[in-house]
């Protein structure tokens, strides 16, 4: 075979002639994914300049949560101010979630501590404890309170509602000291209906709760309901009995806010009085 020869395949150099049009197909190739990565890549001072130009322009902007593993951190979610520097998030789900768990727990202890602390008493029916909902509720009967269309005290009642008003301490908790009265009318010389004497009661029990200086002031407020409440429907003795009550409700934070919040009232209908300085008129 003759040096040459084009029936061999390769040129008079020794290198087949699809071999330079590959080479060139390759280099292109590269350099076609070399530009794509270059794009790929988020240039971080340009994206902060490009947010800060934004945000001047609408007055702040707030940032979507992005799953992304190339999110700038720290950008992920929250709002972004007008120099494009980055703030804390909105609605922190996480710390919200743990401040409810804490609310629960400090709802749990209390009402521990008072069952443990206060048994004698509830064995004797003079202190009623539950819980409803983010609530403890401790309640006084008031054949143990008070006498009959008074609002006065009675010297046994005083030292225990000091007691009560001891164990609670630690929590973010609004309390409510609520007066109850039956369906049957009252007209004294010092009150003129049920009304009155509900929020009074309320108020004799707000003030022993203030002396023991356990729960701050901004914390209370005192309600009075007359018989709008009742525990049980007012057609016997013994229920009607059972109606006539003051309530002490602690009541736990659940959405973690630094803000306290009063109960919504159930009832329209309820007279309330925010001091406990004074009844409801």
């Amino acid at each position: 075979m003759m040096e040459g020869d084009s029936t061999s395949g390769f040129t008079e150099q020794g290198v087949p002639p699809w071999m330079v049009t590959f080479a060139d197909l390759m280099a292109l190739m590269m350099t076609f994914f070399v530009l794509l990565y270059s794009y790929s890549k988020v240039d971080e001072e340009k994206y902060r300049a490009m947010v800060g130009s934004m945000a001047s322009a609408f007055g702040g902007i707030q940032d979507t949560p992005s799953n992304s593993e190339d999110a700038i951190q720290g950008l992920e979610a929250g709002v972004v101010s007008k120099d494009g520097a980055e703030k804390k998030p909105i609605f922190d789900e996480q710390a919200t979630r743990s401040a409810s768990i804490d609310d629960a727990s400090n709802q749990e202890k209390l009402y521990r501590k008072l069952k443990s602390g206060l048994v004698e008493e509830l064995k004797a029916a003079r202190v009623i404890v539950e819980r409803e909902g983010d609530s403890v509720i401790i309640r006084f009967p008031e054949k143990v309170s008070f006498r009959s269309g008074s609002d006065s005290l009675t010297p046994d009642a005083i030292p225990l509602i000091h007691r009560v008003a001891g164990m609670v301490r630690d929590g973010d908790y609004t309390v409510t000291v609520a007066g109850h009265t039956d369906d049957l009318p009252i007209t004294t010389e010092r009150f003129r209906s049920n009304w009155e004497l509900s929020a009074a009661r309320a108020v004799s029990v707000a003030h022993q709760v203030l002396d023991t200086q356990q729960i701050p002031p901004e914390a209370l407020q005192v309600s009075g309901f007359a018989a709008a409440r009742p525990l049980v429907a007012n057609d016997s003795a013994e229920n009607r009995a059972r109606n006539r009550r003051v309530e002490i409700i602690i009541e736990y934070q659940s959405t973690g806010l630094d803000d306290k919040q009063s109960p919504a009232p159930k009832n329209d209908a309820a007279a309330t009085a925010t001091s406990p300085t004074k009844a409801a008129p």
